[in-house]
């Protein structure tokens, strides 16, 4: 049998105190953060294409095979349906494997990145410590309209019209590490990654949560962009980053077309 529980009158008026502070303290903290634009809680930012839309043939580069297709398991591990696994090869042989995923809204994602997952599962060891290597992509057509931003003119492959997108002006590193295994000793894997986070380039998974998950920001979203190939032994760093760097340049401003319009969407919120 439960007793009732008697209160006398200022018992009462104690307790309507207490919960009168509790509802206020709350509504108090979220006008503040509304007052100090502070958003824990990020909105989904749609993506505008599809990674796949990234044309197959880029300057020299031409697309070899179908794009991967993965298993419902190992898109559940990945944590997006928004990806691109696909291979491309250069005219004179030399050959690179792209990776493109996107996330949004997620503010604990935890991005998959070779220096993470190859040796967790994939049964290689790290040979070189990750290092971020700034590409200093600059090309001279890309036409600087502001502090923030690129005008780059890129023409579609399948209808042939020009377009312009707008590309960050901030350094874009490439981090990369080389990764052996012992059943390959004359092989070394390269791998090589960066984010595109809100507008801007960022190269570690913590700068990437930085940058994509500042509370000041309503909508949260990064991609992430990661090339590996396999070289020799006698074949230096020097060969993966310069492939690289070319092959960026020519991705980026189709990347760039697929993602968020960041500058669009800055500019929207500011006009409210």
């Amino acid at each position: 049998m439960i007793s009732s529980i008697t209160m006398t009158s200022t018992q009462r008026r104690a307790m309507l105190v207490v919960v009168g502070l509790i509802v206020f303290s709350r509504i108090g903290m979220s006008f503040a953060m509304d007052a100090l634009n502070i958003h824990l809680k990020k909105e989904a930012v749609p993506i505008r294409r599809g990674l796949a839309d990234v044309p197959r043939v880029l300057g020299e580069w031409e697309a070899v095979g179908d794009d991967q297709r993965l298993s419902e398991e190992f898109i559940e591990e990945l944590g997006t349906d928004q990806f691109l696994t696909r291979s491309y090869e250069h005219a004179d042989g030399r050959y690179l494997q792209l990776h493109m995923a996107y996330y949004t809204g997620m503010i604990d994602a935890v991005p998959h990145v070779p220096d993470r997952c190859l040796v967790a599962t994939g049964g290689f060891d790290l040979e070189q410590l990750p290092e971020n290597i700034p590409l200093g992509i600059l090309p001279p057509e890309w036409k600087k309209i502001d502090e923030n931003w690129f005008q780059v003119g890129i023409k579609d492959p399948l209808t042939g019209r020009l377009s312009d997108v707008f590309v960050p002006t901030g350094e874009l590193d490439l981090r990369t590490s080389s990764f052996v295994r012992s059943d390959q000793p004359g092989v070394v894997l390269w791998g090589g990654y960066f984010f595109v986070a809100n507008g801007n380039f960022a190269a570690s998974p913590e700068s990437v949560k930085r940058l994509a998950f500042d509370p000041t920001q309503k909508m949260a979203y990064y991609c992430k962009v990661q090339l590996v190939t396999q070289l020799k032994r006698r074949q230096d760093r020097s060969e993966f980053v310069d492939a690289s760097r070319e092959f960026i340049e020519l991705v980026l401003p189709y990347l760039m077309r697929s993602l968020p319009d960041w500058r669009a969407l800055n500019a929207d919120t500011e006009s409210y």
